[in-house]
């Protein structure tokens, strides 16, 4: 009908197939791009299978051609252009009701009175679920007339907006009572002031690295500002398929993304998200992992973790003396309980030796200069005639490592008594509440004067609880033992001096 009209229009539903995997195959995506793409094409048309999951943030317009029972489906569909990435600053939604229908009786006055089209109702979906199933049976059962029912719907309405508002409530004072504003943007300046995190260069690093050593024919070749390509050689794949895991299919999924034998890739994550042909060069990228998992065994060699680097003073903001500094990056393990199955926790600890001196920065200190090193260092021209590390300086870095370990099992000690004690609040008040159910069935039962096999199951069910809480706070107690260790051979350990 609307191509008849001459509003150009594509159509998806689920007889139209859709094969993530084989993009070839794919035709429900090669409609989404090419209404995407086609300036011409004004109209999506879809069913249900537009709903979830697929991003249309390049549109701005959303029309509801049936207003669905579920408003977490309404929130659904608005979520597909109502996301990251969309550029207009205004959105429009429509929602098409037919005068007469149950649509503009019972639904369009209930999400009118919650302000549905209004607000975000994620912080509702528990309420509304329950509230709208209820109108649904009320109206199906054919025992209302239609004042009754529409009696009923304000009636939920009432309901929700009640339990809405004491929701926001609760959240207001939760917000008061926690005050953690502060603590957080102070964590959140210092991720970035100490280097906390993965860049985009040191992504691109990692795999040059890995290219120079594992594939010296191969280069990122940049195609514009931010976004380059790598050419899917065979010993390229073959080596992408020996590092993955056996369920992991990454030369499979890389190839069916390259074109023409070459792999798209950004670092740039607006770009990878608003072209489907650019992969997202992060540190979950498959290449990267690759490349990760082929140097790992190259610093098997203590030799391969020893560098020399120069900082000169004049590209770094930090006010740092001249002279030779040592540093050394050793782990950490921290083991929680005697449970196998509870992975450890890994950490860096970076140590720092002064010019000089046999005394070391303190921790963020440390792990600052370790970031100035890896975003402004390069390798140190007179490398091959580096003086060896002084045994004094090796002997500091030693000690303040082993202080770092004692530090991080204090800190770890303090942090899993307080879990420890949380989690044991919580069975307590768990076995309280099943155990007064229990124990009310009990006397309910007496009262009724069941028989006595009635009154056994209900002391089986009381015992029960107990048992189960009693194991609870044994499995928790296991818990509390902590083992924390200092791999003696660091990562690395490198010489840089600044000039």
């Amino acid at each position: 009908r609307l191509n008849k009209e001459g509003i150009s229009t594509l159509r998806i539903a689920g007889d139209v197939p859709s094969n993530p995997r084989r993009p070839d195959k794919d035709e429900r995506a090669k409609i989404i791009r090419q209404f995407k793409d086609d300036e011409d094409i004004q109209v999506l048309v879809s069913t249900e299978v537009g709903s979830e999951g697929l991003d249309f943030q390049f549109c701005s317009h959303l029309v509801n051609y049936d207003l669905p029972w579920n408003p977490m489906v309404v929130e659904q569909r608005i979520g597909r252009i109502d996301r990251y990435g969309q550029k207009s600053p205004v959105l429009h939604f429509q929602s098409l009701v037919v005068e007469g229908t149950i649509e503009d009786r019972i639904l369009q006055r209930l999400y009118d009175r919650i302000d549905i089209f209004q607000q975000s109702i994620g912080d509702l979906e528990s309420i509304l679920g329950s509230e709208i199933a209820n109108l649904s049976r009320e109206f199906y059962s054919g025992k209302l007339t239609t004042s009754e029912l529409e009696k009923k719907v304000v009636e939920a309405g009432h309901v929700i907006e009640r339990r809405a508002r004491d929701a926001r409530e609760l959240e207001e004072r939760a917000s008061d009572l926690v005050g953690h504003e502060d603590y957080i943007r102070e964590e959140v300046r210092k991720v970035r002031r100490l280097g906390r995190y993965v860049t985009a260069a040191q992504v691109r690093a990692v795999l040059i690295g890995f290219l120079e050593i594992n594939h010296p024919d191969l280069v990122l070749q940049d195609i514009e500002e931010g976004v380059f390509r790598i050419k899917l050689s065979n010993q390229l794949l073959h080596d992408i398929e020996e590092a993955s895991q056996p369920d992991e299919l990454w030369s499979v999924e890389l190839r069916m993304r390259s074109k023409d034998g070459y792999l798209y890739l950004t670092t740039d994550g607006e770009k990878a998200y608003n072209n489907d042909g650019l992969d997202l060069l992060n540190a979950s990228h498959p290449l990267v992992k690759t490349a990760a998992r082929s140097l790992e065994g190259l610093l098997e060699e203590p030799v391969a973790r020893v560098g020399s680097l120069l900082l000169r003073r004049e590209d770094i903001e930090d006010d740092l003396q001249q002279g030779m500094y040592f540093m050394a990056v050793f782990v950490v393990t921290v083991q929680r309980g005697n449970n196998p199955d509870i992975p450890a926790r890994r950490y860096l600890e970076t140590v720092v030796c002064a010019p000089g001196e046999t005394a070391c920065f303190d921790g963020d200190s440390a792990e600052r200069f370790l970031h100035l090193c890896i975003e402004q260092g390069e390798e140190h021209p007179e490398r091959e005639v580096f003086p060896p590390l002084p045994i004094g300086s090796w002997r500091a870095l030693q000690s303040a490592a082993r202080q770092r370990k004692i530090g991080r099992k204090e800190r770890e000690e303090l942090e899993n008594q307080s879990l420890y004690e949380r989690r044991r609040r919580r069975c307590i008040d768990e076995r309280d509440r099943k155990l007064g159910s229990a124990k009310q069935r009990l006397q309910t039962s007496m009262e009724a004067g069941r028989e006595e096999r009635i009154l056994n199951l209900n002391r089986a069910q009381i015992d029960a609880v107990e048992r189960a809480h009693a194991q609870n706070i044994a499995d928790l107690d296991l818990g509390l033992n902590l083992e924390v260790e200092l791999q003696f051979q660091p990562t690395v350990i490198c010489a840089i001096e600044v000039r």
